[in-house]
This record gives structure tokens, sequence and C-alpha cells, in this order.
């Protein structure tokens, strides 16, 4: 010991030193940097509330042009910086602070007020302080000029800010992708590398600012004096991509793969024709933006050939494998770079790599190769018992490491591995993350539990809750580890576990969780009692299932009723579903008994928590309010109105007026102006607005729906989960076709991006060892984004609305099913045997959904009580599954290949949201095969030649296909009665599907490809040469068609005949202008119109691709000339066919078969043209009585029908505004303050509840709208369609 410490006196020795004078201790030091972030302030209200906070600073060092400085900026400032240190810089930039999303959500959710309690508030200023001062203090984030704006301009201009570096001034968004790459030490071993990137330069500052027609001027100029400068041919690819010059971009890309390919250089290295670092990453930019990410990995697999010990290219390479998803190549590649360089998180890449391929094979590879070759992996490198040298290893190498035992499930070795590397873990000096916590709980525990040591899982988690009780998640295990003893040890446990429920902690301030805790405890005995019947329970629990559990429950809502704003309904609603029919009798005199109270009268917030629970009794509470409704919703009225009533508390009372006289079935349209008028009131509650929202659906107007939907504020991923308010309605009741189709390509396009954003995050995760997160953000992309039913529905809807509209001559229909944004439902085809069967269902048998439902019906409660009141439990045949916390943490962490939305985490709303979405699913299945026939009948993926596409032996086997496909569909169609109406059950009663498979039949029935043709090696188009053409089928399928079509006709004719607002048009005398409640419910007429536009669309797309491949076949010249923009051309190609076809009959004589086909086609046509000639006439009808009751004048209804008049395209700039500005008032009910007087005095009474005059016009339009757009495009068919008659 002595001679370890004289050597470290000699080593000090060594160390020059200097006496500090007094003067030096106290001067101020030579560099220094101070950052606070102070006095946060919250501005505005409602939806436009938010925090900003004061940044001061003072320094002295010379890169800040100010040295002292005081500026605001809010935490999307804060985001906006770490985004661009990211982008730009070099350095690892520290998290943030948390969104808190919890925290943003509706209040009806919370108990608090979100991020704006103070504490929040102070605990985030004290995260980014020191988020910005970790930032500022790096040398290399100090040259960034992001810092300097961020720090010390007064306002952030994102709109002129231009990213760079503060030294040289030049912009680095396109220089970085250059720059990436290169270190100071090739730059000086290669100048020609600096001379090559110093001619970019003026083409980045053309492409940051996106004039790219510079940009490309400026390439050219260059390549005229280099012209086999590689990067600059890459950099030309990119620009002609953004200037849509596809063929051009393509044919250089080949041409730069070409040289790419070669496995040595062509040139000495820092050569401007290598193919250098730059190159590739243009070329692979390139790549991206075209999403063939298979060329991106062909680049740097061949540049690793070419430098295979380049660990750029090798990462390169790696990262391209991620994005391809080829597990098996990533761990080689990771191999390869841990072999070069030794670097340990290229060693857990290849981990990683063989853990991800479990979802990609079966279960029993999982088990005996992937799992085992991981462990074995881990042990050898870092976890070796055996092993004497002692093996360096961090956090994440831990993690790993328990992460492929818990999916080997030996959890007794997990636990061994945690406790012995525990302490260790927890006292690490440089760990910043939640890992102690994360350890230290919440892992001993699951482990304990699964290993079956369920006496040291009581132990800890009665421990842990002692500690703080208030994580839920610790009640969760005690429960679930007290109900797997046995009954002896349960009756020995259960007195102590009762009496640790009643003791209440000291110093315990919110003892909200105990409470919960002992109702908790109740429910799970009557949870037990329900799934085993003969279960002998302790005496101690028999009290739980009778008088205790009913006295907890009232002692609940009795103590925090007066504390909370409607979560005391979310927390006992569960547990009341238990209750037996005379215990829910005596709940609900009890809860009756409370609203008239003392403490109800004086305390506006308990009468409206116990009004909420009392909705939990049923039947029992609607026969109540059917007996009291008028005296009782005065009362609350009066409550409301009073002026020491809160405007918040007001709000919530006008709600359960609505709603109780929503129950008792009064007018929709009295409530509807009541909530109109509550929402002049605040017209930032969430609630307020999705209640206007449900009523605009109940009347069937979409465009107030669209208007109310847009309102709620929903954003980014919010639609994702709530955007099936619209999706699920729009191909239900048309309307604008452009707006939906608008919307629909939106949706689509969201996925792209947050598709981008996901794979960057997880080669972010890569990149910084997050590795448990890789698998989370997986499911998220490929299932909860790829495979959401809203993106299926946005998908399908914007090509079906593209069909309806423009689907009126062969080739139009054509154009829009070969069109690039139509081709993402197609690329399904080739890779599942042009079937879409495997994109819906995982099995043949459809059954297992590979569509994911991620709608959220958790907003609904409060509006729609059904969503949250149920059937009683004693009614159900089947038990209640109830998942253990253990069991449901590790299935999230686990590689599921499923995602279920919050809502489906609830058995009980589970029950009715599956029902819906099967529904869905089987109708988005319906319409996706239905565009797939059109698309095999009109895309010829062997041609683009703009001509008829004439079938081959593929397209009758693909058709085949499709058609069981269909056949199979159809059969398993079962509407249902759910509380969202749904067009399938119209669609079943009007058997518009029926006609599909006739026309496709005829087809293949029809037309017989010969013997020879068919042994043919090639496969060859139809002629007269090598088919036979059955005129009797064809004879029989054409008059089956025109049976099927009449008959659903006729159906419709029937349906429609049987709604009020029909009887009201048709009648002489009827001066009712009560037309809202005719249009209402399910199965309106604009339901029956809009289905039967859609699938009379279908069917007129099928006749005319059949009737011109006939056409083709028997070479009738006159009848294959399509309708042009041009009339006088129209005419002069008629005259010009029929002349020529004059000529082919002299030579030619038809025979009759022939003749009376086209006489039998020519039926079909006439049908069409006199069914859509009475529906325009009806529809005009309608029109005409909407103009006259909605009080419209006739400006406003030209203006309408001329901009949904597709043939309106070309009018001038400003009508176009002005149509606008008319939809806009349209649909936004437009609240006119002179034209109601209660608008300025919100005194409302239930005698003065009538709709705005304003409100009224503004549903009159949105229903004009939706028949307008119906009688628009059935118009344009029928033009098209005459005129073809009058050509023939």
């Amino acid at each position: 010991m002595a001679v370890t410490e004289s050597e470290n006196r000699r080593e000090i020795a060594r160390l020059p030193t200097r006496p500090i004078s007094l003067e030096d201790r106290y001067d101020p030091p030579a560099n220094f940097l101070e950052i606070e972030v102070l006095n946060p302030e919250t501005h505005g209200f409602a939806s436009k509330r938010y925090t900003d906070y004061e940044i001061r600073m003072k320094t002295n060092l010379p890169v800040f042009r100010l040295k002292e400085c005081t500026v605001r900026r809010r935490y999307s400032d804060f985001e906006w910086l770490r985004k661009e240190l990211e982008r730009d810089s070099k350095i690892v930039v520290p998290p943030l602070p948390t969104k808190a999303w919890k925290r943003q959500m509706p209040a009806f959710f919370r108990r608090d007020d979100g991020i704006f309690e103070d504490d929040f508030i102070d605990e985030r200023r004290k995260g980014l302080e020191q988020f910005i001062n970790k930032v500022a203090g790096h040398p290399l984030a100090q040259n960034e000029r992001s810092l300097h704006v961020f720090l010390q301009e007064t306002t952030i201009d994102h709109e002129k800010y231009v990213p760079g570096k503060m030294s040289s001034g030049v912009p680095l968004t396109p220089r970085t992708l250059a720059q990436s790459h290169h270190n100071d030490s090739q730059r000086i071993a290669n100048p020609r590398l600096e001379v090559n990137e110093r001619r970019l330069r003026p083409i980045y500052d053309f492409m940051e600012i996106h004039n790219y027609r510079k940009a490309l001027t400026e390439i050219e100029r260059l390549l005229k004096k280099q012209a086999h400068f590689t990067a600059c041919k890459a950099l030309k690819c990119l620009v002609l991509l953004k200037l849509d010059k596809h063929d051009e971009a393509s044919a250089l890309a080949n041409e730069l793969d070409t040289l790419a390919s070669a496995h040595t250089h062509a040139a000495p290295i820092g050569d401007a024709s290598n193919v250098d670092e730059n190159t590739l990453t243009f070329l692979s930019q390139y790549y991206k933006d075209l999403r063939q990410y298979d060329k991106v990995v062909s680049l740097y697999d061949n540049a690793t050939k070419r430098e295979p010990n380049s660990e750029e290219y090798l990462c390169s390479l790696f990262m391209a494998y991620v994005r391809m998803k080829d597990y098996k190549n990533q761990m080689l590649t990771a191999q390869k770079l841990y072999k070069l360089t030794r670097k340990t998180p290229y060693y857990n890449w290849a981990v990683i790599s063989v853990l991800l391929q479990i979802d990609e094979n079966a279960a029993q590879l999982a088990q005996t190769l992937y799992i085992p070759m991981a462990l074995k992996m881990l042990e050898k490198e870092f976890f070796d018992e055996n092993s004497q040298q002692t093996k360096s290893y961090g956090e994440m190498e831990c993690l790993l490491y328990l992460c492929t035992l818990e999916l080997k499930k030996d959890f007794p070795k997990a636990l061994t591995f945690l406790t012995k590397h525990l302490d260790g873990l927890i006292k690490s000096a440089t760990n910043e993350s939640m890992l102690p916590a994360y350890f230290a709980h919440e892992k001993p525990l699951i482990y304990n539990y699964k290993a079956g040591q369920f006496d040291e899982t009581y132990r800890l988690a009665k421990n842990f809750l002692k500690e703080d009780n208030y994580v839920w998640n610790w009640y969760e295990v005690l429960f679930d580890t007290f109900f797997q003893f046995d009954q002896t040890k349960q009756q020995e446990l259960i007195q102590d576990l009762h009496d640790f429920l009643l003791t209440t902690p000291e110093g315990a301030t919110d003892l909200r969780n105990i409470h919960l805790a002992r109702i908790e405890f109740g429910l799970r005995w009557q949870l037990a009692r329900h799934n085993i019947k003969s279960l002998v329970l302790p005496e101690l629990a028999s009290t739980y299932l009778s008088k205790t559990f009913f006295d907890q429950l009232t002692s609940y809502i009795q103590t925090y009723s007066s504390k909370t704003t409607s979560l005391v309904m979310y927390d006992i609603y569960r547990a009341s579903e238990y209750l037996s029919s005379e215990e829910q009798t005596r709940l609900h005199a009890y809860l009756i008994e409370q609203i008239t109270s003392e403490t109800a009268r004086n305390n506006v917030q308990y009468l409206i928590n116990v009004l909420y629970c009392a909705r939990l009794c049923g039947d029992k509470h609607d026969v109540w309010l059917k007996d009291n409704w008028k005296t009782f919703t005065e009362r609350l009225f009066d409550l409301a109105n009073q002026a020491s009533t809160s405007a918040e508390h007001s709000i919530e009372l006008f709600i359960l007026i609505a709603n109780i006289l929503d129950i008792t079935k009064q007018s929709k349209s009295e409530i509807y102006a009541l909530l109109d008028r509550v929402h002049d009131k605040d017209s930032a509650n969430f609630d307020v607005k999705l209640y206007i929202y449900n009523l605009a659906l109940h009347f069937n107007c979409l465009t107030i729906m669209k208007d109310y939907f847009e309102r709620l504020e929903i954003k980014n991923i919010q639609y994702y989960s709530l955007g099936y308010l619209l999706t699920d309605h729009y191909l239900r009741i048309h309307t604008n076709y452009r707006h939906v189709r608008s919307s629909c390509n939106y949706l689509t396009n969201l996925l792209l991006v947050y598709n981008d954003d996901s794979w960057s995050q997880i080669m972010f995760c890569y990149k910084y060892g997050n590795f448990l997160r890789i698998n989370e953000i997986r499911i998220f992309s490929d299932c909860y984004l790829s495979y959401s039913l809203i993106y299926f529905q946005a998908l399908i809807g914007a090509l079906v609305v593209d069909f309806i509209q423009n689907g009126n001559r062969y080739r139009s229909i054509s154009t829009l099913l070969k069109h690039p944004s139509n081709q993402v439902l197609f690329e399904h085809k080739q890779k599942n045997k042009q079937s879409l069967h495997g994109l819906f269902y995982k099995t043949n048998t459809n059954e297992v959904y590979r569509v994911q439902d991620t709608r959220d019906y958790d907003i609904w409660p409060k509006i729609d009580h059904r969503r949250l009141r149920f059937n009683s439990i004693e009614k159900e045949e089947t038990p209640n599954e109830t998942v253990a916390y253990a069991d449901r943490i590790l299935n999230e962490h686990s590689d599921q290949s499923s995602y279920q939305s919050p809502s489906y985490k609830d058995s009980f709303l589970r029950q009715y949201q599956t029902v819906d979405f099967q529904q869905r699913v089987a109708l988005c299945y319906l319409r996706a095969n239905i565009l797939n026939l059109l698309h095999t009948l009109y895309v010829d993926r062997k041609s683009s030649a703009d001509a008829i596409h004439m079938p081959d032996e593929e397209v009758f086997q693909t058709l085949k296909l499709i058609l069981a496909d269909y056949s199979q569909c159809t059969k398993a169609l079962n509407p249902t009665e759910t509380i969202t109406p749904c067009e399938l059950q119209t669609i079943v009663d009007l058997e518009l599907y029926q006609a599909i498979p006739l026309f496709i039949q005829l087809l293949l029935d029809g037309i017989t490809l010969n013997k020879t043709a068919e042994a043919a090696p090639t496969l060859t188009k139809i002629s007269l040469s090598n088919v036979k053409i059955a005129y009797d089928k064809i004879e029989q399928h054409i008059n089956d068609i025109i049976k099927q079509l009449e008959r659903s006709y006729q159906l419709l004719v029937q349906a429609l005949q049987k709604t009020l607002f029909q009887k009201r048009c048709t009648a002489t005398n009827d001066e009712t202008a009560d037309f809202l409640n005719d249009l209402a419910g399910k199965q309106s007429p604009i339901e029956y119109y809009s289905v039967y536009t859609e699938f009379t669309s279908y069917t007129y797309g099928l006749y005319l691709s059949i009737r011109l491949i006939f056409a083709a076949l028997f070479n009738k010249t006159a009848l294959l000339v399509e309708g042009s923009e041009s009339a006088d051309n129209r005419t002069l190609n008629s005259k010009k066919s029929k002349k020529k076809g004059g000529d082919q009959q002299s030579e030619t004589v038809e025979n009759p078969d022939e003749i009376k086909l086209w006489s039998q086609l020519e039926k079909i046509e006439v049908l069409y043209n006199d069914q859509w000639t009475q529906v325009i006439e009806n529809i005009q009808k309608y029109e005409t009585y909407l103009r006259k009751h909605g009080q419209l004048n006739a400006n406003d209804y030209e203006r309408l029908e001329k901009q949904l008049d597709v043939n309106s395209d070309q009018s001038t700039n400003k009508s176009k505004s002005k149509a606008d500005e008319n939809t806009s008032s349209s649909g936004s009910s437009t609240k006119d303050n002179q034209e109601d007087p209660q608008t300025s005095n919100l005194t409302l009474q239930l005698s003065q509840l009538a709709m705005r005059s304003s409100t009224r016009r503004a549903f009159t339009l949105g229903y004009l709208e939706s028949f307008i757009q119906i009688r628009v495009c059935l118009t344009t068919k029928q033009k098209t369609l005459r005129l073809r008659l009058s050509s023939t």
C-alpha cells in the first residue's frame, strides 16, 4: 500500500504547479457561459393556451455576438432547436423533458390543470434549463446557427432561417449529406475532395431555397466542364426528381448504377469520376425518395466490396438492411463491423438482429434457434460465468440479456441475473435514465411472479406500497399474486390483506388509490365468483360480495364526487356492472337521494358527478328519467343559469341536460339548438363539439360533421385513432367529392410521413443503443400505421370517390387506375398472387384479421352513455378474462404482431367495438375486391400503351381468383345493428353487390381460349382466331344482369317510398318543414342514393370494359371511338369510324349472333339511361323541396351547383374563391348575433330551444351538397352514355 502511495506522489510531483494569487481567485473566469430558464408565463385561453419561459444568457465566449441577452421561448422552440442540432451537428443531443401526453388529454380524463399546473411547469423549467446548458456548453454545438438564433434572436423566423455554421455562414441542409462522411484527414490527404465540394456549393444553395430550375442550370454548367463528375450527376437525379422529370432521372440513375456496381475504383481516390461517398449519399437519397430501398442496399453492398474495411459504408449498408427488414443480413453486417472495430454497440446490433427474426418465423424456431443463439452470443461476449477474464458491459447489454431471457421465459435465471447486477446498475454514477426505478421495482415483481415465487412477490408488493401507495401497478401485482394462491393460503392471508387495505399510511395526503384498491379487491372477488361458480369463498371474502363492496362504492362516490370533474364515473363503472339487480336498485335509490340532498344543492360539482354515476344503473335510471325528466331538467337549467355557477360547471350541466333529453327521446333539433348555444359560451369545449358532431351524424349531414370534426382540433397521429369520425361515413353519405378525396389523400400521405419517421427513430435506436424501443416502434409502424382500419378506409375511399366522379369513359377509368397515387392498394397484388385477401386477413377462413382497429372509443362515454353502460354480467355466458399486470407488461415488450387500441384493453368496450370493426373490415374487403376486378380489366402490366386492354389467359385466371375471393367475402356479409350507422345493411338489402360477379362471369363463360392457344409457350391476347364465342351463355348472362339491375333498382324505389322524406316531397299540399328528422337516422334517402351511385359506377365501369373488349374482338372501329372533350372532334371521329366501318361491312357480313349480342348490350345501356333519368328527376324534387323549406335563395343554390360540377373546373379564381367561402359558411353553422338575441344573453330555458335559421340554412346547404353531387355525377355519366348511343 505504501509503494502505491509513494508512486502516486511522484506522479503528482511531475505536474507543473503555480501559486494562485488572491486576485486570480476572484477574477472572472477566462471563459464562461451562464444560461438560466426562469419566469414561466402562461398566455391565451382554451386551445390557444401555451406557456413560455425567459431565457437569460451571459457569456464572454467570442463565438457569441451578444454577451448578454434575454429572450422568451416556448417548449416547441426547444423542440425545433433539438431537431436542428440532431440534423446538422455531430453531437449526441440530450433529450428534452417529456411532452406529458397524459396531461394533454381532454379535461374529463384528468383531475387537474394538465400541462398548466404550477408544479409541472416548474419541473419542465428545470428540465429545459438542464437541456440548454448541456447543449450550449458543447464546443461543436456553439458553432451551429440554430443555437445562436435560439439564444439571441427576439423571434425565430422559420421561413427565413437557413441552417449552417456561424464560422463560415455556409448553409448546411444539403451539405450535411455530403459532409457527413468526410473527416479532416481525408481532406488533407485528398485536396480534390475539397475542390469537388466547393464546386457543388452553388447547387446546394439553390436546392436549399427549393429553386430546382436554377440548380439544374448550375449542374448543366458544371457538367460541361467535368462531364464525368459522378457526384454532380447523382445530385442531378435528385433535382430532376423534384422537377417531376422521372424518365430523365431514371436514365441517369441507371447509368450511375452501372458505375456503382463495379468492385474496383475506376480512377485514383479523390478523382471526380469515381463513385465516392457523395455520389452514394445523393443516389441513395434519390432511391429513398422513390421508396426503392432495395436499390440503396445494392449501392452500399457494392461499395463495401470496393472498400471492405470502410466502417462508414458498412454502417450505411446495415441501416439499408434495417429499412428492408432483412434481419439475417443485418446480423452478418453487424458482425463484420464488430470484427473490424471491436466496438460493443455493433455486437449488440448483431444480437438484436437475431431476436428480430422471431416475428418472421414460426414460434418453434424462436425457442429452438433464435433465442438460444442470442443468449449464447451475449453469454460468450459479456456474461460467461466460467470465463476468468472480466469483460466490460453496460446497462444496455444487461437490458438486452434480460429481454432475451424474458423471450425464453426463463424467469428464474432472469431473477438471479437481476439480483446479482442490481446494485451495480442502480448505483452507477453516469446513470441519468429511469433505470433505478425500472430495475428496483417493476422487474423484481414481474420476475418473481412469473417464476412462481408468489410469497416473495406478495411481500415485495406490500413493501413497495408502503413506500409509495400512489403507484397503482403495485396494487395490481398484489391482487394478482393473492389470487394465485390456493384456497388454504388465501384463507391465511385474507385478514392480513384486508387490514393492509384498511390501514392509512402515515403522512398520506391523497387516499384515492387506497379507496380504489378496496373497490378493486371486491371486484376481484366478484370476478372469481363469476368465473368459478363452485368456488368456496373465505368468510371475510363473502362480505365483499354484498355489504362491504356496496359500501365501498357509495363511500367513494360520496368522498370524491365533490373533488374531481366527471372522474368518479370512470373509476367505478366496471365495479358497478357486477352488482346484482337488487344492489343496482339500491345504488340508484342512493344516488337519487344524493341528487336531492343538501350537499348536492350547495355543491354543483357533487351533483354533476352523482348524475354521471346514476347513468351506470342502466334501465332503472332511464325509467326514473322518463317520469321526472321535465321537472329535473328545469332544475338543472335554473342551476346552470345562476350567476354563482362557474362557467365550467354550467357547461357540464348543459351537457347533462342534452343527455337527459336524448335518453328520453326528445326532439333532436331542440338538443342541437341547446348545444349550439352552449358552443357559443365555450367554443373550446371538446365534449360540446363532439356532441354536436354526433347530432349531425344522426341527421346525416356530412358537411356539418366535417366542420365540427375540424373544430375538435385533431392533429397528426390522432387521425389514426379518431379519424374514423369521418372515414366511417365518407362513402355512406356522399358530399363534395373533391373535399372527400383531399381528406383521404391527406390520411394516406400521413402514413408515408410517419413510416419514414418511424424508421428514422429505429435507426436512432440502433445508433444510441436504445434497443428495447426497436420492437415497439416496429409494431407501431407495421401494425398501427400500415394496417390501420382508418388508413384502409382512406386508401380505398380516395380511389372509390375518384372512380365515382371520373369513371365515365374507358380512357378516364384506365388513367385513374394507373395513377401512381392509386397503386398503393394494387402493389399488394403482386406479392399475394393477384389476391388482396392477405392484405385484410391472416388466414383463409377470414377469422384472424391483419387489419388493426386503431379507433379510440374512450372519447364517447359522456356523450353516448351506451358506450359505457352494458348488459348485466349475470346474463353473460362467457367468463371475463383478467390479464395479470406481469403478463400485460411482458406482452407489450414481446414480439407481438398486432396492435390494440386503448378501447380494446377494456373488455366491455371491446364487446361493442369488435362487432362494428368486423362489419367495416368486410365492407373494405368487398370494395377492395371490386376495385381489384376493375384494375385487372383496365390495367395492362405488360404494356403502357393507351389502348384497349385485351385479356389473355393470365387475366382470366386472375379474374377467377378474385371472383373466388369476392364470393367468399359476400357469403360472410352479416349486417348487425350497431350504435354507429353503417351502409353495409343498405348494400345487402338492395342486393347491389350481386350484379358484380355476373359481369365477370359473362366474360369468363362467353369467351373460351382454344386449346392450341392455351398450350402456347407465351401468353397472347385474345382474338377471333384463338377464341370461341359462346353466344348462348353471353345471352343468358346479359339477361341475368338486366334482371339483377332491375331488381336492385326496384328495391331502391321501394325503400325510398317508405321514407318520410320521399312522402313529403311527393305530397302536393305538405307544408311541413321538418326535413331534418325526415333525413335523419339509418338508411335515409341520402344513404340509399349514395350507395346506389357507388355501385352503379362499379357495374358501369365493368360494362364499359366488357363492351370495348367485344368491340375490339369483332373489330368494331365505330364502337372503339372514345368520347373526347371536343364535341366537334367527337362528331368528326364518329363519322370517320362509321365510314370506315361501312367500308368493312361491304367486305364482311355480320352473323346473326353478333347482331343479337350488340342488341342485348344496348339493352343494358338503355336500362342505365332510364334508371339514371328517374333518379335525377327524383333528386331534383328533393332539391326543390329543400330550397323551399330551407329558405335558400337562387344565388346560393347556383353557386353550390357550379362548385360541385366537375365541368366547371376551368372557372375563374374569383368564382372559385366565392364558392369556397360559401362552403365554409355552409358547413360551419355560423352564428348571427343580431338574428339570435340569446347569443349575447345565454340564459337558456327548455321552452326557448329552437334551431336558428342560420343553422337550418347550413343543414339545407349540406343536404343539397349531397344530392347535387350525386345528381351531377349521374348526369355526367348519362351524357357520355347518350353521346355513345347517338354515335353508334
